[in-house]
């Protein structure tokens, strides 16, 4: 992205994502931004965003999605011109944060993103290189609009509330179940 220019944006081609691991490494050649945007669709004020941001005194991570809007400030932990490790893992509603192996943000109610995986630049060139991208396999049962379609044991006494979305998914009395 050439400075003072509107924000570049490369989606990853291919199926949606629901989960993943990205791990990857980037370089600044001067001061900008550069970051990841998950469950990316034609609303991006539906995915979620982490951007790392750096001028010549500073750096802060930046998380967007709904309901989330957070900043951490990285101090003098982002510089330009020098690589640095990125670990972004996004399960259910889980999003973890690593920069240079040391995690920096943690969020236990980012919601589900499904969607395609990019990476974004800002004012800067970024170079992006040894991305890796892993399939975070999850499931979720609220008894409402994701329910999963248990197997149970001969003999089991599992059951739903007759009340969706009472906060309880599944009620067991005996056995066991596990995922078809």
């Amino acid at each position: 992205a050439e400075p003072g220019n509107a924000e570049a944006l490369a989606l990853i081609n291919g199926s949606e994502w629901s989960g993943c691991r990205i791990s990857f490494a980037a370089l600044l050649t001067d001061a900008g931004e550069f970051g990841v945007i998950l469950g990316a669709k034609s609303d991006e004020n539906e995915s979620l965003k982490a951007t790392l941001r750096t001028d010549s005194q500073s750096a802060t991570l930046c998380v967007t999605a709904p309901g989330i809007q957070e900043t951490v400030d990285l101090g003098t932990k982002l510089t330009p011109d020098q690589w640095n490790k990125v670990v972004i893992e996004h399960w259910a509603w889980v999003v973890n944060i690593s920069l240079n192996d040391e995690l920096l943000f943690t969020h236990h109610n980012a919601g589900p993103y499904t969607g395609a995986i990019g990476f974004t630049a800002k004012d800067t060139d970024a170079i992006f290189d040894n991305i890796e991208i892993q399939e975070e396999v999850w499931y979720a049962d609220n008894g409402g609009e994701q329910q999963i379609p248990w197997v149970t044991d001969e003999g089991t006494s599992w059951f739903r509330p007759s009340e969706p979305g009472s906060g309880v998914a599944l009620v067991g009395r005996h056995g066991s179940i596990s995922i078809a």
